[in-house]
């Protein structure tokens, strides 16, 4: 879905429990545009362009995960719900010569791109089946999708990920250019 402004699309697989009480207050502080529908996710892109990818977030209660593309700072956020109920996964995949960052809330949607090896990187299983998830980039993780963990990512132009400012890192975090960009 496309913001008002035009300048945010979005891609929201979940549920925003208060999505109400979001659109009620946007609505008192005369911040909301003109509703196209009653849908959570109409509501969480008028709240990122009122208040911020960091407050909304903050103030999202729910379950979801999600991609924001900012088409002004060419920027994609990759976010998901506090508790980790919705899986996001991510990463590198090489496409001819050149890398392609995938991602989505099911690995069915990874599998479309044509380039998808769906590797394990078996050094992450042990980290979910403890953790329930894998937290962070683990080593050797380049070219294959991950179940993200801990808050959001940011993919800027440069072609690199990183890890937004007051996310927890996971242990054994790294940040790194994709395959071929060292």
């Amino acid at each position: 879905m496309v913001s008002a402004s035009g300048q945010r699309v979005l891609v929201f697989n979940g549920e925003i429990y208060n999505f109400t009480e979001l659109h009620a207050e946007l609505e008192q502080q005369g911040r909301a545009p003109a509703w196209r529908g009653h849908s959570d996710t109409e509501t969480m892109l008028a709240a990122f362009e009122a208040w911020g990818v960091e407050q909304t977030l903050k103030r999202a209660r729910g379950m979801f995960a999600l991609a924001l593309w900012d088409r002004q700072n060419r920027t994609l956020t990759l976010a998901r719900d506090r508790l980790g109920e919705k899986p996001l996964y991510y990463g590198w995949q090489m496409q001819g010569q050149q890398p392609a960052f995938l991602f989505g809330s099911e690995l069915k949607a990874l599998r479309e791109h044509p380039s998808f090896a769906g590797e394990v990187d078996r050094s992450s299983v042990c980290l979910l089946l403890r953790h329930n998830c894998v937290p962070g980039l683990a080593p050797g993780s380049e070219g294959r999708p991950r179940p993200g963990c801990n808050d959001r990512w940011i993919v800027g132009r440069t072609s690199s990920a990183h890890r937004a400012p007051g996310s927890a890192p996971g242990p054994r975090q790294r940040t790194r250019p994709p395959p071929g960009r060292q």
